[in-house]
């Protein structure tokens, strides 16, 4: 059986047979760290460009991304998981942690300047 374990990206049988799984977890769960550090930084980048293309894709991406990215989630589960092994996950729960806060001070820019430029269309509406 290949098995596809539920659907999940991860087949928990087959990593056993490569060695510790909680080890793996938590390389899987480094990675995604990095992809999300960088994902952070284009939508940081992107949201101070001055572009307005650009910026209202930044918005986009730090108001309705966080919420619909299974990224997050998956990064959840896979240090859970670490931690359930007892595995030292000091660090990976840092890097969640900022991550979190990092996601939610995008969603807070983002709404800012989306209020913003609602208040400006208003007042040109208005002359």
């Amino acid at each position: 059986e290949t098995g596809d374990a539920d659907g999940r990206w991860l087949d928990l049988g087959r990593v056993v047979q490569k060695g510790n799984v909680a080890m793996q977890c938590m390389a899987e769960a480094s990675k995604l760290v990095e992809v999300l550090n960088q994902f952070t930084g284009e939508v940081e980048r992107e949201l101070q460009s001055g572009t307005p293309s650009v910026v209202k894709n930044a918005m986009y991406k730090a108001i309705v991304h966080p919420k619909t990215d299974a990224r997050m989630d998956t990064l959840g589960e896979l240090v859970g998981f670490a931690r359930e092994q007892n595995e030292d996950i000091t660090i990976l729960m840092a890097d969640q942690d900022r991550l979190v806060e990092t996601l939610k001070r995008l969603a807070a820019e983002a709404n800012a300047k989306r209020t913003e430029l609602v208040e400006k269309m208003m007042g040109q509406e208005s002359t």
